[in-house]
């Protein structure tokens, strides 16, 4: 936010956006201040709209105030997961246009806000069933390598300080929560699920293999077990499109595969259940257990991410959970759900 304050200075749309997030935080979280905050933001998405009609959407202000108006979304007492979805497709069109021609994000502000819409992109995709007709299979990954490239012009590491949301994870790991997400958006059925399916499960093992090594001041036993959660949820939802003989590892039973990912995210701190991105994988783990055990240890578990989201949203979280267990077919809520598109992060 504060890098955000000079550029929004210069751009209307943005310094509401900037201003109804802040009021968001008003220490006494009054009625009057959320009134405020619903001027602005009304304010930032009328201005914003008029400014992309009339020129390029891919100036830097822009893609903020998208975002921004996200995130307003998600910070509701009781979200709108169709606004905040709408300020996601925004930002997708903006980004995309971007990626289109290719110009390094220069400055820490660009860098950042870059680093924030891959992440949104990843752990949301799952949760926009149509988003494979909009983007790529290979995006994320291109994502990455221009965040990447943006880190080294800068002589800049990626760890926690510089990168505060993909420091912690690794650009491989958001790319497989992407990939396994997009199989899914674009429907198990289609032809090419399988063998992409193939290659993500091979990208995981050779994850593995690397031992989620990655120079920045995380410890090395949380990054491996925060990348072992992920890769395990990848897996669970991944494992009916792929053939036993295609990974070098033996595949537990899918059920033994959703306990170990539980197993893991029930051992985390609290700090990590704070992160509103490590829901992703509890939604899978979750909605795939068949055991009753687990289930009661994953609603328990949805019960210490209310500090990072609504409780609006936790109770979206649980009605999916319910209705997946009542199916025989564990796979078939995540093809199209209005609960699970009534999730976003």
């Amino acid at each position: 936010m504060l890098l955000a304050l000079p550029l929004a200075a210069q751009h209307e749309p943005l310094m509401h956006a900037w201003i109804s997030s802040t009021l968001l935080f008003m220490p006494d979280d009054s009625l009057q201040w959320r009134q405020e905050s619903v001027v602005h933001y009304d304010h930032a998405v009328r201005e914003l709209k008029t400014s992309v009609l009339d020129g390029s959407p891919s100036e830097e202000w822009k893609r903020a105030t998208a975002m921004l108006c996200h995130a307003i979304e998600l910070l509701q007492p009781i979200p709108s997961p169709q606004l905040a979805r709408s300020h996601l497709f925004a930002a997708h069109h903006m980004f995309q246009n971007a990626v289109a021609q290719p110009v390094l994000p220069l400055n820490d502000h660009d860098t950042l806000l870059f680093e924030a819409y891959i992440i949104r992109t990843a752990t949301n995709c799952l949760f926009q069933q149509d988003i494979h007709k909009q983007l790529p299979f290979d995006y994320v990954e291109i994502l990455s390598t221009i965040h990447h490239d943006a880190l080294q012009f800068r002589s800049l590491e990626m760890n926690p300080s510089n990168c505060p949301w993909l420091g912690n994870f690794g650009y491989q790991v958001m790319d497989m929560v992407y990939k396994t997400s997009w199989i899914f958006a674009q429907g198990v059925s289609a032809k090419c699920s399988g063998r992409k399916a193939v290659e993500v499960w091979q990208s995981l093992d050779q994850m593995e293999e690397n031992d989620g090594h990655q120079q920045h001041a995380v410890r090395a036993c949380d990054l491996k077990i925060i990348q072992r959660i992920y890769g395990t949820a990848c897996r669970a939802l991944l494992r009916p499109l792929v053939p036993p003989n295609s990974s070098g590892h033996a595949a537990p039973d899918h059920e033994a595969l959703v306990s170990f990912g539980l197993r893991d995210m029930g051992a985390m701190p609290q700090a990590w259940a704070d992160d509103m991105t490590m829901f992703w994988p509890l939604i899978v783990l979750g909605a795939l257990s068949r055991s009753f055990n687990n289930q009661n240890l994953c609603l328990g578990m949805v019960n210490r991410f209310r500090t990072p989201v609504s409780a609006h949203t936790a109770e979206h979280v649980t009605s999916f959970l319910a209705d997946a267990w009542e199916s025989a077919d564990k796979t078939a809520c995540f093809k199209d759900s209005e609960l699970l598109r009534s999730i976003l992060l």
